[in-house]
């Protein structure tokens, strides 16, 4: 309802009374009375404010409802995973459960079966087996002996016992050459080690093996290396001993020259008094003897050796072959002069190729040109050099065990 100025409109009835407007809705104009007016004024609002709230409730209500169905969908949804999460635990832990119980069955199996192979050693080698085995070798019993005293073992045992005996009894320069041990023998040469040298048994002395004396280490690397050799047989048995390292540095001759081979070289003649003296306070000199050997003595004008002669020997270098096996720089057209009596590879470096590479460069026994001599490099190099370069000297001899 719209209200206007009653100054607009002609003025029908004078207004007398304060509760009285004039009103107009289609032209026309009339008086009403306010209290009226509020009556309907208040109608139209409360029914207003009744579908307001009307429509408010229904859309309440079906929000709510909205609001509750999405909560228990996802009420639903956090259940149904808690039980996937529970179950997928419990499956888990029964597969843990189930591979520790397969674990601990191993373990019992294999203590099980340590225990009954241990039982089955301790029945089969009993102390009073083994002390009677011990005893045997120390008595020197025969092999029916040695079965008699083990008669509770079975026969592949006794077999296996029979070739342990042997072994362990094995005597002679070709058992013992051919083990190589490299057990520490001592710092003296003791008599038991002489008459085991002396009687050709060997007994306690094998490839590798050394003495510790002077700050040196002596090395046994063969045995019987010369035994029936020369032009007068050497027939004492003994061993090769060669140091680990080099003695010192010499000249092969005070000039670059190689004319008359290795027995003609100031090495030979003089250069090694210095080694024979270190091996003789090291043993004693009557047990380093002075044999017969074959080297070259004399060189073309090529600086190939041309001749060879017996010559004593006590303490040597050593040649290509007895270090490497076979001649490389040394005898150029190899025609044997340079390789005479030293004719294969001494046992230790066979076994060990770590006691020919020393990171030490020294000299050795071959002609290699007309100025110069075979060596060996610092790092391994077969080589040759000029003469009178000073290089190490690494020399070997026979160690005998009954005295000259």
């Amino acid at each position: 309802m719209a209200t206007k100025n009653i100054s607009t409109y002609p003025v029908v009835e004078t207004i007398k009374d304060a509760d009285k407007v004039v009103l107009s809705k289609d032209g026309t104009v009339r008086l009403v009375e306010i209290g009226t007016v509020k009556a309907d004024m208040r109608q139209e609002i409360r029914d207003a404010k009744g579908e307001l709230q009307n429509e408010l409730n229904s859309k309440t209500s079906a929000t709510e409802a909205a609001l509750d169905a999405e909560r228990t969908a996802r009420t639903n949804a956090d259940t149904a995973l808690a039980k996937r999460v529970d179950d997928e635990v419990e499956a888990r832990t029964n597969a843990n459960a189930d591979l520790q119980e397969s674990i601990d069955a191993e373990e019992t199996a294999r203590e099980n079966a340590d225990t009954n192979l241990q039982t089955q050693i301790d029945n089969r080698y009993t102390k009073t087996e083994t002390d009677d085995l011990l005893d045997a070798k120390q008595d020197n019993l025969s092999e029916s002996q040695l079965a008699a005293t083990n008669s509770g073992l079975t026969s592949n045992d006794k077999t296996a016992l029979d070739l342990l005996v042997k072994i362990l009894n094995g005597t002679g320069p070709g058992f013992h050459s051919s083990i190589y041990r490299g057990k520490y023998l001592g710092d003296t040469y003791t008599d038991e080690q002489k008459q085991a040298i002396a009687s050709g048994t060997f007994e306690d002395l094998f490839v590798g093996d050394y003495w510790t004396i002077n700050g040196v280490n002596w090395r046994i690397a063969d045995f019987d290396y010369y035994y029936n050799i020369g032009d007068r047989a050497f027939t004492k048995h003994h061993v090769i001993i060669v140091p680990d390292t080099t003695l010192y540095g010499a000249q092969m001759n005070s000039e670059n020259t190689s004319s008359g081979g290795y027995t003609n070289s100031e090495m030979y003649t003089t250069n090694l008094d210095e080694a024979r003296a270190a091996f003789d306070n090291a043993f004693g000199s009557s047990f380093i003897p002075s044999h017969r050997g074959m080297y070259s003595n004399a060189t073309s004008s090529g600086g190939n050796p041309s001749g060879f002669t017996w010559r004593d020997m006590r303490v040597e270098l050593m040649n290509e072959e007895q270090l490497y096996g076979h001649a490389i720089w040394g005898s150029a057209n190899h025609n044997g002069y340079d390789t005479g009596t030293q004719k294969t590879q001494f046992k230790l470096f066979v076994f060990d190729q770590t006691k020919i590479n020393i990171r030490e460069l020294y000299w050795l026994a071959n002609v290699s040109s007309s100025s110069g001599f075979a060596r060996i490099g610092d790092n391994g190099l077969s080589n040759s050099g000029n003469a009178s370069d000073v290089r190490g000297v690494r020399p070997f001899a026979c160690l005998v065990g009954d005295s000259e």
